[in-house]
């Protein structure tokens, strides 16, 4: 009974091979390219789409603590970051320094620093986002707890 079985499935493969192989072969090829210029299409519109949405949400950033550990990478990050035009960078010292070397790679964006509490609301002047990675660091004994 079982190689019967076999034998009749090995017969149906064979046939359903053979049925294939007798197809026009044109028509396999013609499918494969309306597919691709259809991938193709709606990669070239998502693009476009793109970049009017680019276009249109462009944002001013401010960080404040950008002269810290964290501030200074993530500045680092959003001035190479094509969504952002202008980015604000705050701390209580040492930010126009950092806005000074950040000025120097060559993207679009406008960086300017700001120091002490008199310019903070200079920094935060029509931002779209304001990020803080400012803290207090640690002081001997300290546990994380004692932070909050």
């Amino acid at each position: 009974h079982t190689l019967n079985t076999l034998n009749t499935r090995r017969a149906n493969m064979l046939k359903s091979t053979q049925a294939q192989q007798h197809l026009p072969r044109r028509t396999a090829p013609r499918v494969a390219r309306s597919a691709k210029s259809l991938v193709l299409s709606r990669r070239s519109s998502s693009r476009a789409a793109s970049g009017t949405a680019m276009a249109s949400s462009m944002r001013k950033v401010a960080i404040l603590g950008a002269a810290g550990g964290i501030g200074q990478p993530l500045a680092l990050l959003l001035k190479m970051n094509p969504f952002v035009t202008n980015l604000a960078l705050y701390d209580i010292a040492n930010t126009p320094g950092v806005a000074a070397d950040l000025s120097h790679i060559n993207t679009s964006i406008q960086v300017a620093g700001y120091a002490g509490d008199d310019q903070l609301g200079d920094a935060l002047a029509g931002c779209d986002l304001v990020i803080i990675p400012a803290g207090v660091p640690r002081k001997p004994g300290m546990t994380g707890d004692d932070l909050f």
